[in-house]
Order: structure tokens, then C-alpha cells, then sequence
């Protein structure tokens, strides 16, 4: 086999001492081919090692994940178990007066029945009919509370939403008379239908009428109008009456929270409820003296 001769001259050339040859054949080409052959190792161990802090790291942030998504599923679970628990708070809240006035005339009623000389008709009657109102008093509070509670299923069909306004406004018209409260219409003349359960929204609609109507204990002006909101539909309704608290307006949509000494505290925020199933937003604003304005807010079909 043949090789190559490099000749390198010597630092004592001039003492007649030879050249030093370095002979660069077979056996420089292994060893420069052994060193690459040791780098192998090396490299795989590196890329394993790399691989492993990867999969180190991965298996971290995805326990990070998991506990991040239980920590926000375990403070989503005490806030409704908290929301709960104020719904059974308030609904136990209501049901005790009634109970009470019921328990006392029973009571009453029993003694009354005992008594040697038992009073006339006419008054265990009248005990008789204060119990049957407390227990339909009862029924309203349990009522109100399950149609709150239960979850709306809707029947969605496009509807225009003028007629099922002018529906509800003509149902508390006679109330409205009676309470010398004058309402006044101002309808989109052009028909915008939206996609609407007709019944749930009615009964979103008579809850803000029917609270417009008792904000005017001594009369006043209800303003119900509808108009083009970008691509929602607005219905407004405003009242003159009392207005409300800005304390007051804050919880106003709180379940259980009224202002109204026979009112359950449940109306506005079933109705909130179902304006938001609908796609939409319920606003209120009011100032204390001067009246509040309600307005509801639905998407436009095919918006």
C-alpha cells in the first residue's frame, strides 16, 4: 500500500543530522476515523439527554394544566355550591312568614273551636280564608322559585317581536288604569324578527311591566318602545316612578332581593335568565326620584 512522505527539516540540519519524515499513510486515516467513531456516543447521549429533559418539561406543564383546570373546577363548584346555598337561604327566608301566619291561625282556629262559647261564623271564617291565602302565597313562592331554578327549554321560532310586545303591554293595560298609569308606544315600524321563544319571553317582558307599573304607586308615564340596535333588536321600557338606589341597583338582578314588600325577589332575575338563553342582554338604568329605563337586547335572525 502506498503513502505519502511529508518531510519536515530539522532544527540541526546543519549538523548533518537528517530530516524528520512523518509518514501520513493507512494508520493517520484510522485514527482520524477512530476519533469520529468516539464522537458517536457522545452526540446519541446528548440528543437522549435532550429528549428526556423534553419530556420533563412536558409531562410538568401538563401537570401545571391539570392542576390549574381542577383548581379552576373546584372554584367553580364552590361558587355554585355557595349560589346554592343563597337560594336555599332566600327561599327558606320567604317561605317562613307565610308559614308562621299560618301556624298562628291555626292555632287560633283551635282554640277558637274549643272555646265554650265558639266565636261566630262570620269570624272562623275569616280565620279559615287568612289560611288559604297563605298557603296560595306559599304556592306563588314555590312556583316562582322552580321556574327560576329549572333550566328554560326553548322553542325558538322566528317571531316578530312587536306583537308579542303589544301583547304584554295590552294584558297590564287594565292594571295600568287602575293605577292611573298612562303608557305611551313607540314600535320599529319596520318588523324585525328574531328567534324567540314567544311564552318564556312574555314572561320576561310582564316581570319588567309588572315592576314598572308598582315604581308608580301614585300614577305616572310607562314609555314601551322598540327599536334597531346594530344587529339587535331593543326593547325599552321606562317608567317615572320612584327609581331605584344606586345599593339597590347593584343586586337588583340578585335572586331573592327586592324592594317591594310583597314582591319574591325572583322576577328580575328570571327574566335576566332567559334574555340571556335567547342570546341577549338585560340593562337597567335608573335614577332615585325620576324612573328607570330597562332595556332588553336580541339578536336580529340572520344577524
Amino acid at each position: 500500500m502506498k503513502c505519502s512522505v511529508i518531510t519536515v527539516p530539522s532544527p540541526n540540519r546543519k549538523r548533518g543530522r537528517e530530516d524528520v519524515r512523518v509518514h501520513a499513510g493507512p494508520v493517520g486515516t484510522r485514527l482520524w476515523g477512530h476519533g469520529v467513531y468516539m464522537l458517536i456516543p457522545l452526540v446519541v447521549a446528548a440528543l437522549l439527554y435532550l429528549a428526556v429533559v423534553a419530556l420533563a418539561v412536558s409531562l410538568v406543564v401538563s401537570r401545571r394544566r391539570r392542576i390549574g383546570r381542577r383548581a379552576t373546577a373546584d372554584a367553580e363548584n364552590v361558587k355554585r355550591m355557595a349560589y346554592v346555598g343563597e337560594l336555599a337561604g332566600g327561599l327558606a327566608h320567604e317561605i317562613r312568614n307565610p308559614l308562621s301566619s299560618m301556624n298562628m291561625n291555626l292555632q287560633l282556629l283551635a282554640e277558637d273551636l274549643a272555646a265554650p262559647t265558639p266565636p261566630s261564623h262570620a269570624e272562623l271564617l275569616q280565620r279559615v280564608r287568612t289560611i288559604l291565602r297563605e298557603v296560595r302565597r306559599l304556592s306563588d313562592i314555590l312556583d316562582d322559585f322552580l321556574r327560576f331554578a329549572r333550566k328554560p327549554e326553548l322553542s325558538l321560532a322566528e317571531e316578530n317581536v312587536n306583537d308579542i310586545v303589544d301583547e304584554v303591554v295590552e294584558f297590564i293595560s287594565p292594571k295600568s288604569l287602575i293605577g292611573r298609569v298612562r303608557i305611551f308606544k313607540n314600535y320599529e315600524r319596520n318588523a324585525l324578527p328574531c328567534l324567540v321563544d314567544r311564552d318564556a319571553l312574555k314572561q320576561a317582558l310582564l316581570n319588567v311591566l309588572l315592576n314598572a307599573n308598582e315604581a308608580m304607586p301614585d300614577g305616572g308615564d310607562l314609555i314601551v318602545g322598540t327599536s334597531r340596535d346594530k344587529g339587535f333588536l331593543k326593547i325599552e321600557v321606562t317608567d317615572t316612578g320612584v327609581g331605584i338606589t344606586p345599593e339597590a341597583l347593584a343586586r337588583i338582578f340578585d335572586a331573592y332581593h327586592s324592594t317591594k314588600k310583597n314582591g319574591s325577589g325572583l322576577g328580575l332575575a328570571t327574566s335576566r335568565r332567559i334574555i340571556e338563553e335567547h342570546g341577549g342582554r338585560i340593562l337597567v338604568h335608573s335614577e332615585p326620584g325620576k324612573g328607570t329605563r330597562v332595556s332588553i337586547l336580541l339578536p336580529i335572525a340572520g344577524r
